[in-house]
């Protein structure tokens, strides 16, 4: 397991770095930085993977690779998530009653990041890289430059969405509340430990 605490101060520093959005948005930071999963396999709903349509990853067997990796279009995110219950509906990011969406990511070259809609309808979850997860209100708030170059998320170029159903017999939720639960008080626990101690923190680069 490669967690790492890094207070909220820190943390919400380097995720302003990284997505300059976020310095007027709301965002709520609710794991440690993890670099045993990324944003595709917590859109998944896992926590012990890494997610993508190329060699080293875990990827359906029967479903289309990308090569190089990083050219992935969002049709290979269309297949793989549709064997979760999830269909295209087009940009519409709305909370809708009863069903939970995930939006798809791109720049220039391809995708490059997904976002899972919050079950109750109170932000989108995504993971950005080796950094943690956050809560934030909007899809805007990390999105940037198309470029290929500028090595920022581009822009959301579709939505998918299931049914809650789909996520309930999936067991989707329940590994989803369970992870919550365990990045909730790993952060509590780390917190307490270094007020406690007064221990010196890490800075925010991973």
């Amino acid at each position: 397991m490669s967690r790492r605490y890094r207070n909220d101060e820190e943390a919400r520093a380097a995720f302003v770095l990284r997505f300059p959005n976020l310095a007027d948005a709301d965002f709520i930071i609710k794991s440690p930085w993890d670099d045993d999963y990324q944003c595709i396999a917590w859109a998944e709903c896992y926590t012990d993977r890494k997610s993508w349509p190329g060699p080293g990853y875990a990827w359906p067997e029967g479903l289309p690779i990308a090569d190089p990796p990083e050219t992935a279009t969002k049709d290979h995110f269309i297949q793989r998530f549709s064997r979760l219950g999830y269909k295209p509906c087009g940009l519409d990011r709305s909370f809708e009653f009863g069903y939970q969406k995930v939006a798809i990511y791109a720049n220039d070259m391809g995708v490059t990041h997904m976002a899972r809609q919050h079950i109750a309808g109170f932000g989108w979850l995504s993971k950005a890289g080796r950094m943690g997860d956050i809560l934030h209100r909007n899809l805007e708030d990390i999105e940037g430059d198309m470029s290929v170059d500028a090595q920022k998320y581009g822009r959301v170029e579709i939505i998918l969405k299931r049914t809650w159903w789909s996520a309930l017999v999936r067991l989707c939720l329940f590994r989803c509340f369970w992870a919550a639960f365990k990045f909730w008080l790993y952060r509590l626990v780390h917190s307490y430990n270094m007020r406690k101690w007064n221990m010196p923190v890490e800075g925010p680069t991973p």
